[in-house]
Order: C-alpha cells, then structure tokens, then sequence
C-alpha cells in the first residue's frame, strides 16, 4: 500500500493558525441551512411555474424570460448545495435529517447528488484510495460510485490530469486547459470570444437537459448496488427532470426575443462554467509522489481563491446571500482545497490567514479579486493552449 501523503510544515502551521481563527465559531452557521431550503423551494417554485406557463401557453415574453433564466441559476445552486450537503457543511453527520434531505434531492432530480454521497453510507472510500490510476482514478466517468469527490479530488487534487472538476471545465477536451491534454485541431478556435461564449452559452442553456440522462445512468448504478431507496428516488426524479426540461429549455422557445436574452446574459453575468474555471490553476501539473511529499503546499499551488465577498463579485446570483461564499467553494476554492470540513460560509474568514501563512512560507497564493482578473486568467490559458505542441524527435 502506498503511505499516506506527507502534509508538510506549511500545513501544519496553517492548521494551528486556522484553528485559532475559528475559535468559538458556530462550525455550522444557521444561515447555511436557510440558504439552503430557500435555493430547494425556489427551484422547485420555478418548476412548477414553467411547466403551468407552458401548457398554459403564457406568451409574455418577461416572463418567458425571467422564469428559465432564474430555474437555471437555482438548479447551478442547488448543485453548489449538494456540495456542502455531501460535505456535511450543513448538518451534523449523526443528524437524520441529511440523509432525508439527500433522498429529496435525488427525487428533484438534482445531478450531482450521488456524487456526495455522505461518509455515513454504504460506501467506504478508504478501500479504494490506493486503487492506481490505470484501475480508474477518474470521478463520474470512471463510474466508481459515491466518495468519488472525497477520495480524488481532495486527497490527489494536484494531479490535475485525473481530476473530475477539470474534465467538466474542458466539457471533456472542447476545451484545451494545459500542454498534457491532447491536441485537437478545433483547439485552436478557442482563443477567440465567440467559441467560448458559443461553448459556454450551450453547456449553460442545454446542460438541464443532462437531468434525464443522468437519473437513467444514475439509476443503473444504484439498482446494481442494490440501493432500492436511491433507485426509487430517481425513479420519481426521472419525471422532475422532464419538468425542468420543459420549463428551462422548451419554454423559452415561445419567444425568439427571450431566447435570444437569456443567450446574451452570459455577456454580462458571467455563468457557472465560467465562474467554475476559478478553483484551480487547470494549467499546473504535479504528480502524485511529489504531490504527497509536501501535500499542503502543492495543493495549495494548484488551487485558485475567488474573493467573492469583494463588493465587485458579491452581487452574483451564484453568491446572493452567501456573503461572497458559494455551496459548491467556487469561491474561496483553495482554503476548501486544504480544509474541505469548515462550512463554505466560513471560508471568507479564514483566507486572510490562509493568504498570510502562505506569504510566511514563500508558497504561492492564487488569488483573483475581481471578475476582470477572473477573465484575463481564463483567457490566458485558454490562448496559450490553443497552440498545437512542439513536435519532438
């Protein structure tokens, strides 16, 4: 077996220093379980409102707007609230209710439920954390079921190669993100403004018709476990995903004007791909046994930290009540990188020490304060790696 990665003075300091910190704060604030249940109603809300406005055959064309547009933002948040639901960020993992809660989620139809499955069940990812690479190292694709997220992406994240969060920043090599990918000749398009915004306008749009597929795949996985209460729950989730297909994709189809407005936001709201693109340096690259010599450092290298709770990223839906912070650590992602347990609500509190310990210990902070910084970033790497690779003899 291999040895369990060293995490490095760098860490440990930090660790001390985090811990004193968060002294006598609630780990689990009371606003993360509100913010949950209104993203959870207020999806839900919108369902029903489209599917009544579509065989209601209601033309108004701000509402055919306005209600597509919001379902997409609370279905991008409600997977944010997966996260910290599979995290344990918002409930204890003795308390009842998380797994209840999960149970609904499955039901709704929500995508990356499973994904999170909780340390509680009936999985134990510690049997697999040496499995090798060529055995199936990958996330959802790798279909090696829940903890997938737990055991990959926070114990061998440096390893950007193998990492899940990284295929769906690239919608599976559209995008090319670093010199390790492989070359395709559609790559080099992707420099340009209008192939980005064509990649990222259809994966946002189009993305809620994955529901369907998903619950299917999803369905399988679970049935062949014999986890009968999860397959039931996707069963009945099946029908929630045609809902949110009717009222998120067919639904704005009634007025061109609508279609054409919900596709330009992208221009002026920046969607959840792309703010998806701020928790890592998808550039880097470190292998594993480096990665586990010093494990807190070059994770911490590899990460990137979006300081949403500047008042020029604040105002996002995807961190509206949230003081900056973000379910799913789109923000802040490098302190959730190297403590995964503290509450995403808590981690705007701990980056100034996190960015200070770093400084102390000549260890590099990625850290992006604005939406401009964000773009530039994306766009960087997206055009250095548009270029085909140096042919080598």
């Amino acid at each position: 077996d291999r040895p369990s990665p060293i995490m490095g003075k760098f860490y440990e300091d930090l660790s001390v220093r985090v811990a004193a910190v968060l002294k006598g704060v609630n780990p689990r604030p009371l606003r993360g379980v509100i913010m949950f249940f209104v993203d959870w109603f207020s999806m839900v809300g919108c369902v029903i409102l489209g599917n009544w406005m579509y065989f209601n055959d209601v033309r108004n064309p701000i509402l055919l707007f306005l209600v597509p547009y919001m379902l997409k933002m609370f279905d991008s948040r409600m997977g944010s609230q997966a996260h910290a639901l599979g995290h344990l960020h918002i409930f204890k993992p003795t308390s009842k209710i998380t797994r209840i809660l999960e149970m609904f989620m499955l039901a709704m139809g929500d995508k990356t439920t499973l994904v999170y499955e909780l340390p509680t069940e009936w999985g134990n990812c510690r049997q697999l954390i040496n499995q090798t690479r060529s055995e199936s190292q990958y996330e959802f694709y790798g279909r090696r079921g829940p903890y997938e997220h737990q055991l990959i992406h926070h114990v061998k994240g440096a390893d950007m190669d193998h990492d899940e969060c990284k295929g769906l920043m690239s919608h599976k090599n559209i995008l090319r993100l670093n010199d390790h990918d492989d070359y395709k000749f559609f790559h080099k398009f992707q420099k340009h403004g209008i192939y980005q915004f064509l990649v990222f306008t259809m994966s946002e749009n189009y993305g809620l018709a994955a529901h369907f597929v998903l619950r299917l795949r999803d369905m399988g996985d679970t049935f062949q476990l014999g986890k009968y209460d999860n397959f039931f729950c996707l069963f009945i989730g099946l029908f929630f995903a045609v809902g949110v297909i009717i009222a998120g994709v067919l639904l704005p189809f009634r007025n061109l004007w609508s279609l054409l407005v919900i596709h330009l936001m992208q221009l002026f709201v920046p969607p959840l791909w792309f703010v998806f693109y701020a928790q890592h340096d998808w550039g880097s690259h470190v292998d594993e046994a480096t990665a586990d010599s010093d494990w807190g450092r070059h994770n911490a290298e590899t990460s990137m930290s979006f300081w949403g709770a500047d008042a020029r990223n604040s105002w996002h839906p995807l961190f509206l009540g949230m003081g900056g912070a973000n379910g799913a650590t789109l923000s802040y992602h490098l302190e959730h990188t190297l403590f995964p347990g503290i509450n995403y609500l808590l981690l705007p509190k701990i980056a100034p020490t996190v960015e200070q310990v770093c400084k102390e210990h000549n260890v590099k902070y990625n850290k992006l304060e604005s939406f401009d910084e964000l773009k530039k970033h994306f766009r960087d790497n997206l055009k250095s790696n548009s270029r085909p690779p140096l042919k080598t003899e």
